[in-house]
């Protein structure tokens, strides 16, 4: 299942406000905690290849809790 849908790329795009992806993971010293990656502008180019603007984004945000976890 896809966990990105369209509108908030919609949105980004035409308010000029850029993404910020945020990751939720569980710290077994702390408990949640949240990992902020950099912001993401989306521009009218990335409109048209969303499917692979949100697997990178994916990817990048799988990465971070990744590393988070080691």
């Amino acid at each position: 299942q896809d966990l990105f849908h369209s509108g908030s790329f919609v949105v980004s795009n035409k308010s000029q406000l850029p993404i910020l992806p945020v990751c939720q993971y569980f710290n077994p010293k702390s408990g949640f905690e949240l990992a902020i990656l950099p912001p993401i502008n989306i521009q009218d180019k990335d409109m048209q290849n969303l499917d692979s603007v949100a697997s990178q984004i994916r990817l990048n945000m799988q990465n971070k809790l990744d590393k988070l976890q080691e």
